[in-house]
């Protein structure tokens, strides 16, 4: 339980895009709009944020977001997580080795970007919410 002025911090994939598809093994899941709701209902205040902008993806990302958002709608996407993994080695190719240290030269500062609440986002592939109970 947090105490008046907690802070929760929540960071989840981001249910509002139009290619979104959900993992066997959740149950549910909450964009800008439900979790500002639910964190009403309990008393705290919200504030938004997105990552991973999709008008910054690459060329072949672009390509490929319609063909994933059909294949999703049709119900050709794998609903094992084995099966999932496999598609995207096909489609993607190999993993990318991850260097030694991670530093501000191989992975950048990227700040993300402020949202607006009450408005489904289609913008970022990840939303991040500071809740802080209301005193």
């Amino acid at each position: 339980m947090l105490r008046p002025g907690g802070v929760l911090l929540i960071a989840t994939a981001n249910k509002d895009l139009f290619d979104f598809n959900p993992s066997p093994h959740s149950h549910r899941y909450l964009g800008v709009v439900e979790l500002e709701t639910d964190l009403r209902r309990h008393g705290f205040s919200t504030t938004f944020w997105g990552d991973t902008p999709v008008d910054e993806v690459s060329a072949r990302q672009r390509v490929l977001r319609p063909v994933k958002a059909m294949a999703s709608r049709l119900g050709l996407i794998p609903r094992s997580m084995a099966g999932k993994k496999l598609l995207k080695r096909l489609v993607f190719g190999g993993l990318v080795k991850m260097p030694p240290e991670v530093t501000r030269a191989t992975s950048p500062e990227v700040p993300p970007n402020a949202l607006q609440n009450g408005r489904a986002d289609t913008s970022h592939k990840v939303i991040y919410c500071e809740a802080v109970l209301d005193a």
